[in-house]
C-alpha cells in the first residue's frame, strides 16, 4: 500500500510527521543516544536524528527518504537483541500486520528506551496501548493527532 503513497507521502504527511518528531524531542533527548532504529520510519527518519537507522517494509518509501535504511517487515527485524539503545515508531504501528508480534521485536532490539507514537483514531489505538503498557514501564503524552509512549524495557524482562 505505502509503495504506492510514496511520492506524495511529504507532500501530504510531511510536515506532520516533522511536528511528531518534535515533540518527541522536546520530552526526549534523543542526542544522548549512541544507536537509534526508527521502525516504520518512512521517508522521514533524517527529521528524527542524522546517525539513526532505519527499517520499513515500502521499499519506495526508503527510497525516497535520506539515511540508513533497511527494507524488513516490523515483524522480524533484520538486528541481533539488544541492537539499539533507543527504538521508536512514529505513527506505523498501526499498520503492522500482527501489532503484538512487531512490539515484540522492538523489545527485542531495544536496549534501553522505546517511543512508540499511537494514532489516536485507529481502532487498533487500546490494545497498541493495553500491549505497550504489558511489555514496557512508561508514560504517554497527548500529542495532537497521536499518544506518545515513552518507556523503557521492564525490569523483569
Amino acid at each position: 500500500m505505502y509503495d504506492d503513497l510514496a511520492r506524495g507521502y511529504d507532500e501530504l504527511h510531511g510536515r506532520e510527521q516533522k511536528s511528531k518528531v518534535d515533540f518527541i524531542k522536546n520530552i526526549v533527548d534523543v542526542r544522548s543516544f549512541d544507536s537509534i532504529l526508527d521502525v516504520g520510519c518512512g521517508t522521514t527518519l533524517s527529521f528524527l536524528s542524522e546517525n539513526a537507522v532505519g527499517v520499513d517494509s515500502s521499499f519506495e518509501m526508503l527510497r525516497r527518504g535520506k539515511g540508513v535504511r533497511f527494507c524488513a517487515k516490523s515483524e522480524s527485524l533484520p538486528f541481533k537483541d539488544n541492537s539499539f539503545d533507543l527504538v521508536t515508531c512514529i505513527t506505523s504501528i498501526h499498520n503492522f500486520e500482527d501489532v503484538a508480534e512487531g512490539i515484540k521485536e522492538i523489545k527485542r532490539v531495544a536496549k534501553k528506551s522505546v517511543v512508540v507514537t499511537i494514532l489516536k483514531k485507529s481502532p487498533k489505538a487500546k490494545k497498541i496501548r493495553s500491549l505497550l503498557e504489558k511489555e514496557f514501564e512508561g508514560r504517554f503524552y497527548d500529542q495532537v493527532v497521536d499518544l506518545v509512549f515513552v518507556g523503557k524495557k521492564n525490569s523483569d524482562n
